[in-house]
C-alpha cells in the first residue's frame, strides 16, 4: 500500500487569500531557530554522545529540511541531537508538516531559501528542482564511496531508485527505501458465503473464481467489489492474472511500454464486462466506496486490495458486524498471465542536495556518511529509529533480545509523541527515511513479516514508480484521468470493449507517445530492469 512516512493519503494544501510573502513569513517561523537560542525546557534528553564524535573539529553546520507527519518539529528533538552529537554536526532544522510540505517547500526554494539537503517528494518535483539550477550534482562514485551501504543497499534491493534522481544521465540525489512497498495486496474472502453457495475452498484460477461468481449470485450475492475510481487499484489482480498492470511501465521486446495501452489489458476489460453483465461484480465499484462494509454485510463476498498489516481489523470489524460469519485472505487468482499484483516495490524517493554543495565537497560527503551510517550500522539505527532503550522502547521479551520484539514504552507508542521526537516508526524516520531493508526485517514485527511475505506476488513497474519518465508531470493527470473513466465504462458496459482501441489513441494524444519516448530514453541511459 502507498504510505510513506505519513498515516494519510496525499498532500494537500490551499493557499487561499494569503500572499506569498505572508506565507513564507509562516513557513520560516516554524523554522529552525537562531543556535544562539536556548533549547525548549520540553526538549528530549540528548543521548550518549559516541566516541566518533568526541574530536576538537568544530561541528560542521548542516542546513537540513524534512517532512514531518504533523507540524512543525520541536528545536533540539531527539533526532536532531543524536545527529549532531554522533557526527560532530551542527543542524539548522527547517520542517514542513505532510500535507504542507511540497507547496510550502517550493515556496522557499523559489524564494532562494536552499537548504544543503532536503527531501524530494515525488519524481517530479525533483525534476522541477533541478531545471530550477539549485540541486547540486551527486556523482554516483562518491555516493559508493561515502555511502557504501546505501549504495550496495540500493543496488542489492531496489535497484530501479536509481532511475528517480537521474536527470539526462546525470545523478542528482540519494535515493531512499519504500520497504512496505515490497509487499503487495491480497484479496479477502467470505468464506462463510462461499460455503453457503457450496464452494468449499476459496477459488484459485480465473475459472474458479468466474464459477464461485455464478454460484454466489444464486444465493444473492455479488462476487467481487473494487477500487474502480483508482488508477492502478481497479481490479488489479485480474489484470494481474493477464500478465499485465495498468498504468506500469514494462520492457516488451527490449521496449518500454505501458500496461495500461497493452492487448493484455483488453483482455482484462473483456472478461471484467462480461462478468459485469453478468451480474458478478457490484454496480457500485465506480465509487470505490463503502467496499469494507458490503463485504462484513454479506452484500459481496470477495474485495481486492487489502493489505496484510491492516487485515486484522477487518477480522475484528467483521466479528462486530456478525461473529458466526468467516473471513479469509487469499492470493490473487491465477491465470494466461500468472498471477500477481499492484506494488510499489522497494523503491522510494530522494534525499538531494543545494547547489552550493558543489562548492562543498566535503559537506555534501558528510551528509553522505550521516545516512549511510543511520541506515546501515545496526546500534546506530536502534539510537535514530528506536530512541533510548527504557524510555522509549524496550525488549519484549528481554531474554529473547531483538528475536523476541521490541515495544514503544508510553507515551511513545503513540506516533504523535514520535513524531515530536524526529522520529515515526521502526522502519521510518523523519530525518533518514527507511533504513536498509535487512535491519527493517529483523526490527519489523515477525508474525506480521510472515503474514505479509505469505500470498505476497507483487508486480513492481519499471521505473519503481511510474511518474518517474521525464515530463510525466505535465502530462500524467490528463492520463490518468482519461485511464480511470475509460476502464470503468468499459466494465459498466457504458461503452463497449472496442472503445479501448480509440482509448489507446487518446493516451498517445494525450502525452503517452511523449512519455514512452522518454520512458525508452531513461531506460537506455541505466537499463536497469528490476
Amino acid at each position: 500500500m502507498k504510505k510513506q512516512g505519513k498515516r494519510i493519503a496525499e498532500s494537500r494544501f490551499l493557499v487561499g487569500g494569503i500572499t506569498a510573502a505572508a506565507l513564507l513569513a509562516t513557513v520560516l517561523s516554524g523554522c529552525g531557530k537562531s543556535e544562539t537560542e536556548k533549547p525548549a525546557a520540553s526538549s528530549s534528553p540528548a543521548p550518549k554522545q559516541s566516541e566518533a564524535a568526541k574530536t576538537s573539529e568544530p561541528p560542521m553546520e548542516i542546513n537540513w529540511m524534512l517532512r514531518t507527519n504533523v507540524s512543525a518539529l520541536p528545536e533540539n528533538s531527539y533526532g536532531q541531537k543524536y545527529i549532531e552529537e554522533k557526527f560532530n554536526v551542527k543542524l539548522k532544522v527547517t520542517s514542513i508538516g505532510y500535507d504542507d510540505y511540497q507547496q510550502k517547500q517550493k515556496i522557499l526554494l523559489s524564494s532562494g531559501t536552499v537548504p544543503d539537503v532536503f527531501y524530494a517528494a515525488t519524481p517530479a518535483d525533483l525534476k522541477k528542482f533541478q531545471s530550477m539550477g539549485i540541486l547540486a550534482e551527486v556523482p554516483m562514485k562518491s555516493i559508493e564511496q561515502h555511502a557504501p551501504g546505501i549504495f550496495a543497499g540500493i543496488n542489492k534491493y531496489a535497484a530501479s531508485s536509481w532511475y528517480i534522481p537521474n536527470v539526462e544521465g546525470k545523478n542528482y540525489g540519494l535515493p531512499t527505501y519504500y520497504y512496505s512497498g515490497q509487499f503487495a495486496s491480497r484479496a479477502v474472502w467470505r468464506t462463510d458465503l462461499l460455503k453457503k453457495a457450496g464452494i468449499d475452498k476459496i477459488p484459485d484460477t480465473l475459472e474458479e473464481l468466474e464459477a464461485a461468481f455464478a454460484a454466489l449470485k444464486k444465493i444473492g450475492v455479488t462476487g467481487m467489489t473494487s477500487r474502480g475510481n483508482s488508477e492502478f487499484a481497479a481490479f488489479l489482480q485480474i489484470f494481474g492474472a493477464h500478465g499485465v498492470m495498468p498504468t506500469q511501465w514494462e520492457l516488451k521486446s527490449g521496449k518500454a511500454v505501458n500496461g495500461a495501452t497493452q492487448p493484455e489489458a483488453k483482455q482484462a476489460l473483456t472478461l471484467l464486462a462480461d462478468w459485469y453483465k453478468k451480474g458478478y461484480i457490484d454496480p457500485e465499484f465506480v465509487t470505490g466506496k463503502d467496499t469494507q462494509q458490503k463485504v462484513l454485510d454479506g452484500k459481496v463476498a470477495m474485495f481486492d486490495y487489502v493489505g496484510a498489516d491492516t487485515f486484522p481489523s477487518w477480522v475484528e470489524a467483521q466479528k462486530k458486524a456478525n461473529p458466526d460469519a468467516k473471513i479469509e485472505m487469499a492470493p490473487p487468482p491465477q491465470g494466461p498471465g500468472g498471477r500477481s499484483t499492484w506494488a510499489w516495490g522497494l523503491t522510494g524517493n530522494s534525499w538531494v542536495f543545494g547547489k552550493q554543495l558543489e562548492k562543498q565537497p566535503e559537506k555534501m560527503n558528510k551528509i553522505l556518511q550521516i545516512f549511510d551510517k543511520l541506515q546501515n550500522d545496526e546500534e546506530l539505527y536502534r539510537g535514530m529509529f528506536w530512541g533510548v532503550q527504557g524510555t522509549h522502547w524496550d525488549y519484549i521479551d528481554p531474554a529473547k533480545g531483538v528475536e523476541g520484539g521490541l515495544k514503544y514504552l508510553p507515551p511513545y507508542n503513540d506516533g504523535a509523541e514520535r513524531d515530536k521526537l524526529g522520529m515515526d516508526g521502526s522502519y521510518a524516520n523523519l530525518f533518514v527515511q527507511q533504513p536498509n531493508p535487512a535491519i527493517a526485517d529483523k526490527y519489523y514485527d515477525q508474525a506480521l513479516l510472515k503474514v505479509q511475505r505469505e500470498y505476497n506476488y507483487p508486480r513492481v513497474g519499471l521505473f519503481g514508480k511510474a511518474d518517474a519518465v521525464p515530463d510525466a508531470g505535465k502530462y500524467w493527470p490528463d492520463m490518468m484521468k482519461l485511464k480511470v473513466e475509460t476502464y470503468a465504462k468499459i466494465v459498466n458496459g457504458t461503452l463497449p470493449v472496442s472503445a479501448f482501441d480509440d482509448f489507446v489513441k487518446q493516451w498517445n494524444d494525450l502525452g503517452g507517445t511523449v512519455l514512452e519516448k522518454n520512458a525508452n530514453e531513461l531506460y537506455q541511459q541505466l537499463k536497469i530492469d528490476k
